[in-house]
C-alpha cells in the first residue's frame, strides 16, 4: 500500500509541475491487486482524500478463509456442488509467496518450518529464492492440500503460525463501511476465490458497496469480464469497468 501512495504523491507532484489540472481519482485493481486497492482506498479514507470510486476484480478481503480455501476448497464448497473448479498447480506457489512475504516483512523467520510439511520445505525454499517453476520442477508442485503441516487450520500447532493467522486477519479488508461507491466484480467460477468469500464485503461496505457477480468466469477471466463483457449476459445487468467510471466523471 505504500508503494501506491508514494506514486499517487508522486503523481500529483508531477501534474503540478505540468500545470495541469488534478482531476477525480478512480481506483481499480484485478487479484492481489484488488486487495491493494481496497487497502489504498481505506487509507485514504481515513486521510480524508476523496476517491470517486473505486472497483475490484477477484477481490481478496478475508485474507485467512483464503489461505484456507486454497488448502481445503471443500470445506467451503456445497458438499452437492461437483462442477465448481478447484483450485490449480499455481495455488501452492501462491502459498510460497504468501508465507514467504510473512515471514519476511512481519519477522516470522521459522514460519516455513513450522506451516510446511518438511519434506516440502526445500522446494518451498527453492521457489522463493528464484520464482523458477520451468521444466521439470513444475511437475514437483507439491499438492495444495497436503503442504501445510497437519491440523494447521483446526489446532494449535505453533507460535508462529498462531501469529500467521492473526496478522492475515489483521490485514482484512472485508469489513468496511466505505464512503463513495465501489464495486466488487467475483467471478461464478472462480478457481482461487469463491463468492461466498467475497460477498461479506459487499454486505459490510454499507449503501456505496455493490457487487458484480460474472457468470462462468475464471480468476482471469473476471478481470477481462469486467473490461469487455456483455452488461446484459456475464456481468448480469452490470455495467463494465470503464463504462460505469466514465458514468460518474
Amino acid at each position: 500500500m505504500q508503494c501506491c501512495l508514494d506514486i499517487l504523491k508522486a503523481g500529483l507532484l508531477e501534474l503540478r509541475k505540468l500545470g495541469l489540472r488534478q482531476s477525480s481519482l478512480f481506483l481499480n485493481g484485478w487479484s492481489q491487486g484488488a486487495l491493494n486497492t481496497q487497502w489504498l482506498k481505506q487509507e485514504l479514507q481515513r486521510r480524508g482524500i476523496k476517491v470517486r470510486a473505486a472497483a475490484t476484480e477477484s477481490p481478496f478481503n478475508n485474507l485467512a478463509e483464503s489461505f484456507h480455501y486454497w488448502a481445503n476448497p471443500r470445506a467451503y464448497l456445497p458438499a452437492s456442488e461437483s462442477s465448481y473448479p478447484m483450485p490449480p498447480a499455481w495455488i501452492t506457489p501462491c502459498m510460497i509467496v504468501l508465507l514467504g512475504s510473512y515471514r519476511r516483512y512481519y519477522g516470522l523467520n521459522d514460519l516455513f518450518k513450522t506451516a510446511i510439511k518438511p519434506q516440502y520445505q526445500a522446494f518451498a525454499e527453492k521457489y522463493w529464492s528464484d520464482y523458477n517453476l520451468e521444466g521439470e520442477i513444475a511437475k514437483s508442485i507439491p499438492p495444495a492440500g497436503d503442504f501445510l503441516v497437519d491440523g494447521f487450520f483446526e489446532r494449535f500447532t505453533n507460535d508462529t503460525n498462531s501469529k500467521l493467522m492473526r496478522q492475515l486477519g489483521d490485514n482484512g479488508t472485508t469489513f468496511w463501511d466505505y464512503d463513495s461507491p465501489i464495486k466488487f466484480y467475483y467471478g461464478l467460477a472462480d478457481e482461487a476465490l469463491p463468492p461466498r468469500l467475497v460477498q461479506p464485503a459487499v454486505v459490510a461496505g454499507g449503501h456505496f458497496a455493490g457487487g458484480v457477480p460474472v457468470t462462468g468466469a475464471s480468476h482471469r477471466g473476471t478481470f477481462l469480464a469486467s473490461l469487455y463483457g456483455g452488461e446484459s449476459t456475464v456481468l448480469n445487468g452490470s455495467p463494465t469497468t470503464f463504462d460505469w467510471f466514465n458514468m460518474l466523471v
